[in-house]
């Protein structure tokens, strides 16, 4: 380029062969300085995107398998559940189905829920002759085995690293978006601090998100539905998560999501019934909208329809995916290496 602002300053000096020196220079800045306005007027303005990923199901497979009928069966014998009133899978599930609704969306924990639960039952029952104690000590016991599973698939880490690192760590943020538990906020963040990134909590319901002096470590955003006070499918959910955002995200190019919407949990539980995944789906795609109408949204239903062999496959899938999306939205490209 100012190979050719010269060849024009040449030009100019041949039919003008005893021009001053001084004359010269001006002209040569004013080619410089219209060349550099025209650089400045053309160049794109910069653009934000929001990455949004579901936990259970999507980033942590090993939480599913947990709900399995066989690992499920060990884990309350093996904490004591099953003397203290959920003897079987049926009752476990029972006992979700009748505390979901309130755990949800409310900072009353799972364990506390099923402590009461149980406790109502035993004392229906003029058989049982569990104590209070008893029946904490096994609650705690059977959630302390649930709440370890709560990892995150090591193939994910290609995505989380360059979407919070190098070129795209100024313009995208990523954000844990999941329907779940009080219970589950802090083993999450503990998790992503073992993945090197520092997971970042609203300090209240639609208060912006604490600072912890996490320094230069790379920050993901979780919002769970217990916090924020409705589940995804629900408008509550994401009024409160985009009153959450940092400023400059609140009105992103672009929205990603990668979710399963249930698809991928246990059929025993009944929350992976087709028509269920399809309702929430719709629901929480209706909602981008609404909230973000000037955004490009796009989501990759993230569906494992074959073995467990195939997750690997399903992740990459997901990865170049976001990537690619991202990269031609930011105009940036980031390596998605192993760390």
């Amino acid at each position: 380029f100012f190979r050719c602002v010269l060849e024009n300053v040449v030009a100019l000096l041949i039919p003008f062969g005893f021009m001053s020196l001084s004359r010269l220079w001006s002209t040569q800045r004013l080619l410089l300085r219209g060349a550099r306005k025209a650089m400045t007027t053309s160049s794109p303005a910069s653009s934000h995107a929001l990455l949004l990923m579901d936990l259970q199901g999507t980033l942590s497979y090993e939480a599913v398998k947990f709900g399995r009928n066989a690992t499920l069966e060990a884990a309350l014998r093996e904490s004591g559940l099953v003397t203290a009133g959920v003897s079987s899978t049926k009752d476990y599930w029972k006992a979700v189905e009748a505390t979901w609704p309130q755990c949800s969306c409310t900072s009353l924990s799972f364990r506390d829920a099923l402590v009461a639960w149980i406790g109502h039952r035993t004392a229906e029952s003029e058989a049982s002759v569990i104590s209070s104690d008893q029946i904490q000590r096994a609650v705690s016991a059977f959630l302390s085995s649930y709440l370890a599973t709560l990892t995150i698939h090591l193939e994910w880490r290609g995505l989380l690293k360059a979407a919070t690192s190098g070129p795209m760590s100024t313009r995208v943020k990523v954000a844990v978006v999941t329907d779940h538990y009080i219970d589950i906020c802090d083993p999450l963040c503990a998790e992503l601090t073992r993945l090197g990134l520092r997971g970042v909590l609203p300090d209240k319901r639609g208060g912006a998100p604490a600072a912890d002096g996490g320094g230069d470590v790379p920050e993901v955003l979780v919002y769970n539905s217990a916090v924020l006070g409705g589940v995804k499918a629900s408008a509550e959910f994401w009024d409160q998560m985009k009153a959450a955002l940092p400023a400059e995200f609140q009105s992103p190019d672009l929205v990603l999501m990668i979710d399963d919407f249930g698809f991928n949990e246990n059929s025993d539980s009944g929350y992976s019934e087709l028509d269920r995944v399809a309702h929430r789906r719709l629901q929480t795609t209706s909602h981008l909208h609404r909230l973000f109408p000037t955004a490009r949204v796009e989501v990759f239903p993230f569906e494992l329809r074959g073995p467990e062999s195939a997750l690997p496959s399903l992740i990459g899938s997901a990865t170049q995916w976001s990537l690619d999306a991202l990269a031609q939205s930011v105009e940036c490209r980031s390596d998605a290496g192993e760390p």
